[in-house]
């Protein structure tokens, strides 16, 4: 059997501070890297329709981002968005797909049987 043994030391007031510092500043960048987005997503209000449906958005997409705390990447909800629905366009496409496939198969059954029956 082994036994481990784990000491902590009390953290001193300088990597305290150095913690709180480290925190600090990766919220004040969050922060600032929110506002930013915010201003670029801002942007695509001004689009039109045909534009955003190119990037896979609607307007009511952008304004519900742009309706988000301030606090809150909305570029990243609108990055989520678009793959959602492009991943379900893809979804639609391949089950239609696999139906005309299916209904090709069918009617060729149908054809064969029909020849096969006349002919006798």
């Amino acid at each position: 059997m082994v036994t481990t043994e784990l000491a902590t030391q009390p953290a001193s007031a300088g990597e305290k501070l150095h913690h709180f510092a480290t925190a600090l500043l990766a919220r004040v960048a969050g922060l600032w890297r929110a506002a930013r987005n915010r201003r670029s997503v801002a942007r695509l209000l001004d689009w039109d329709e045909r534009m955003l449906r190119d990037i896979g958005l609607t307007p009511g997409d952008v304004q519900g981002a742009m309706a988000l705390p301030v606090s809150e990447d909305p570029s990243y909800r609108l990055g989520v968005i678009a793959v959602e629905r492009r991943v379900a366009f893809r979804a639609q496409a391949r089950d239609r797909l696999f139906a005309e496939y299916r209904l090709a198969g069918l009617a060729e059954d149908q054809r064969r049987h029909n020849s096969s029956s006349g002919a006798a």
